[in-house]
């Protein structure tokens, strides 16, 4: 059986549908009898839900050149676009 350092290790990957079947079955047996991991990997699934409903609103949107210019100090980048 899979330990819980494991499960969270593949929690995105699972979450996402990215493992075989091997594996997800591994971790199904590990989350039927792990309540913390069952939690984690709900919250998992919840922040992927989360940032890809925020990025796909965001499509097309411009960042301000305020803040690249602050980005651009906070990193060393001083290339232009």
């Amino acid at each position: 059986m899979l330990s819980c350092r494991e499960v969270c290790e593949q929690a995105q990957d699972f979450a996402d549908g990215r493992l075989g079947p091997l594996a997800r079955a591994r971790i199904r047996l590990h989350l039927l009898m792990c309540r913390n991991c069952t939690s984690f990997v709900d919250q998992t699934r919840q922040t992927g839900k989360l940032i890809r409903s925020t990025l796909s609103r965001q499509q097309g949107s411009k960042v301000s050149p305020e803040l690249m210019a602050a980005f651009r100090r906070k990193t060393g980048d001083d290339a232009t676009d």
